[in-house]
């Protein structure tokens, strides 16, 4: 559980990575986001008159890239979930206050 735990934590960092690096390229021309990788997808979209075509082309794989970095961290999750369910040590974690209960 705790190799899976840290795959998932390297996956995340990763994720905040790729999406730093869209955010600040458009950054450059003037177009910011909110916090999600919903908004920076449609400003990449939308914006396409803004952004020149060699680096839109070259920011559209991160951001698929990005969306399958979270399809991953999602299946990792229910992985947890499950293996959490089936440890009696992970149940008895989980019932300390402040203890995230991801694994309930």
């Amino acid at each position: 559980m705790q190799a899976l735990h840290r795959v998932r934590a390297q996956w995340h960092k990763t994720r905040r990575q790729r999406i730093s690096l869209v955010r600040g390229r458009l950054t450059e021309f003037g177009l910011t986001s909110a916090k999600g990788t919903t908004q920076l997808n449609q400003r990449l979209r939308q914006h396409t008159e803004q952004i020149p075509d060699a680096l839109r082309q070259s920011l559209l794989p991160i951001l698929d890239e990005i969306t399958a970095l979270e399809a991953k961290i999602k299946e990792i999750d229910r992985q947890l979930t499950r293996l959490g369910k089936q440890h009696a040590v992970v149940q008895r974690l989980l019932t300390i206050p402040g203890v995230p209960s991801r694994a309930r």
